[in-house]
């Protein structure tokens, strides 16, 4: 597997200290920094505002009905902000 680097302008200073230069250890150091979390899959539905939609987070579970009423749920507070949505799929 190869590491996707960023480009130097979205290169992401951590908390823990270091630059992270590729997308993946942005994206893992980003999760850490902001959910004291680095499971995978690991979700969090957000308006564009970085607002959260839904109070809890989400990691893997194979019961499809529970992740499909956590995404619904994201949708509903989302038709109920007036702020945009932004969708990471």
């Amino acid at each position: 597997m190869t590491k996707t680097p960023l480009p130097e302008a979205e290169w992401y200073e951590s908390k823990t200290g270091g630059i992270k230069k590729t997308i993946g250890k942005k994206n893992l150091h980003l999760q850490a920094d902001l959910f004291e979390s680095i499971a995978q899959p690991y979700y969090v539905l957000m308006d564009a505002q970085g607002n959260r939609l839904v109070k809890s987070e989400m990691g893997y579970d194979p019961d499809k009905d529970k992740f499909l009423s956590f995404l619904e749920s994201g949708v509903k507070n989302s038709r109920n902000s007036s702020l945009p949505t932004l969708w990471l799929l």
